[in-house]
């Protein structure tokens, strides 16, 4: 759970040479409520992405697609 200020990202076993990841934050109806790309560093994603303030309390999915790998996590808001 966050307190919906920030979150932190930690990734491993990503292909080396990518470069970007794109992250999706979804709600549990499937709307995209926030979209980035962050930066990949020697097969690994280690950051802190400050989350939107309009995001409400609950359970959201996020996901991150790097090349042809998907990892998808679930993210809990509470305040």
């Amino acid at each position: 759970p966050t307190n919906g200020d920030q979150v932190r990202i930690q990734l491993s076993g990503i292909y080396p040479e990518l470069t970007n990841a794109t992250l999706d934050i979804t709600d549990l109806f499937g709307k995209r409520v926030m979209s980035t790309t962050l930066p990949l560093n020697d097969g690994a994603l280690n950051t802190s992405l400050a989350l939107p303030g309009a995001l409400a309390d609950g359970l959201y999915v996020v996901t991150i697609v790097t090349g042809e790998q998907l990892f998808t996590e679930r993210l809990m808001i509470a305040r």
